[in-house]
């Protein structure tokens, strides 16, 4: 699934034209638990990088195709001890509707992302690890408000992506890796999402300054996921800084 969302974004960007991209650093401190691997919660830092893409569609440019993708790390502590590395890969596209004027501009549309990541936890002799895979279709929305400053035309951006429904990869309450895996014991492993199951929140606040012929960009990111599948809890909420470069 994740290869045949990929194949459709380069499609899609092979039709498109007048590109704006962003590449962002992100620095902050995360919370994480999963309880397939341990009952408690672990503390660390929040590392992300964030690539953007933005273009207008040839034959009407009121829509707008998009894509983001975002890698983060997070070495997690307990009492000072580290104990877990968690990492995330997300790539999401969509399409989406936007409207000016004057100083604004809101758009609103669809939005797919396919995820890959895992957490490995140093204590754990049996299932030292968990893993992180799915899809999910949802909703993206961003306003945007250009503050005149002197001859500047600084903007201010909001960006939100809140998934509806997907699926994902869930192993049961007790089963191990080998028993799915190495036996065969298929246990309704993928298993659907939606709203009741899968509070997944992101936004972003950026805002963005002339330097030279770029444009230097900062802001906030929060990113909230939160699953419940098979009576197993995992729980990623990250709050990070943004610095970065809009080409």
């Amino acid at each position: 699934m994740t290869r045949i969302l990929f194949f459709l974004a380069l499609c899609w960007a092979s039709l498109t034209t007048g590109a704006q991209n962003a590449l962002f650093l992100g620095v902050g401190g995360t919370r994480q638990a999963d309880t397939y691997l341990s009952p408690l919660e672990y503390r660390g830092a929040a590392l992300s990088v964030m690539a953007l893409s933005q273009r207008s569609l040839e034959r009407n440019t009121n829509f707008v195709f998009r894509t983001q993708t975002l890698l983060q790390y997070a070495p997690l502590y307990r009492h000072h001890f580290l104990t877990e590395h968690s990492g995330d890969l997300h790539f999401a596209f969509g399409w989406d509707r936007q409207w000016k004027k004057d100083h604004w501009t809101m758009a609103v549309g669809p939005q797919a992302e396919a995820h890959l990541g895992g957490t490995y936890n140093l204590r754990n002799g049996n299932n030292p690890a968990n893993a992180r895979t799915g899809v999910a279709f949802g909703l993206h929305a961003r306003v945007q408000v250009v503050i005149p400053v002197k001859r500047q035309r600084l903007p201010v951006d909001y960006d939100l992506q809140l998934p509806i429904v997907g699926a994902r990869f869930a192993p049961q309450y007790g089963q191990s890796y080998y028993n799915l895996f190495e036996q065969g014991r298929y246990d309704h492993n993928i298993a659907p999402t939606h709203w009741g199951n899968d509070r997944s929140l992101r936004q972003r606040l950026t805002a963005g300054f002339p330097v030279g012929n770029r444009q230097l960009v900062v802001g906030y990111l929060c990113d909230l996921q939160q699953q419940r599948l098979h009576s197993i809890t995992q729980r990623q909420f990250s709050h990070s800084f943004l610095i970065g470069l809009s080409l």
